[in-house]
C-alpha cells in the first residue's frame, strides 16, 4: 500500500509543481509542502482520535503525502537561489520552514475541532 500511495503522491506532486513552476520563488514546491503538511496534520489528528487505522496512515501519510511533499527539491531549489541572492535563499528557507509548521499545526487543530464538534453534536463518531 505504501508503494501504491508513493506512486500516487509523486504523480500528484509532478502535476502540481508543473502548474506552479514560476521563478524567482519555487511556488510549486512551496505549495505541495504546505498542503502536504496541512493534510498530514489532519491525518495525525484522525489517527490520534482512532478514526482511521494505522494502515491508512501508512498509505496516506507515508505513501501519498511522503512522496507528494519534497524536502530534497526544496533544498536543491534553495541552494540554486543562493546563486541569485543569499538573502533571497534565506527568506525562501524561512518561509518554507514557517509555513509547513503552521500548515501541520492548522491541519491538526482544525481536524481536532471538527472531530470535537461532531462528537458533541451527533452520533456519527460515537
Amino acid at each position: 500500500m505504501i508503494i501504491l500511495g508513493g506512486g500516487l503522491g509523486a504523480l500528484l506532486r509532478y502535476v502540481v509543481t508543473m502548474q506552479l513552476s514560476l521563478r524567482p520563488i519555487p511556488y510549486g514546491t512551496l505549495f505541495v509542502n504546505i498542503l502536504g503538511s496541512l493534510l498530514l496534520g489532519s491525518l495525525i489528528a484522525l489517527f490520534s482520535s482512532q478514526i482511521i487505522s494505522e494502515g491508512w496512515v501508512l498509505f496516506l501519510g507515508t505513501g501519498v503525502l511522503g512522496s507528494f511533499t519534497t524536502m530534497a527539491t526544496f533544498v536543491s531549489e534553495t541552494i540554486a537561489l543562493v546563486d541569485e541572492s543569499l538573502s533571497f535563499a534565506f527568506r525562501n528557507f524561512m518561509l518554507m520552514m514557517t509555513l509547513v509548521f503552521v500548515g501541520a499545526t492548522v491541519g491538526q487543530f482544525v481536524t481536532n475541532s471538527i472531530i470535537s464538534y461532531l462528537s458533541d453534536n451527533s452520533t456519527l463518531l460515537n
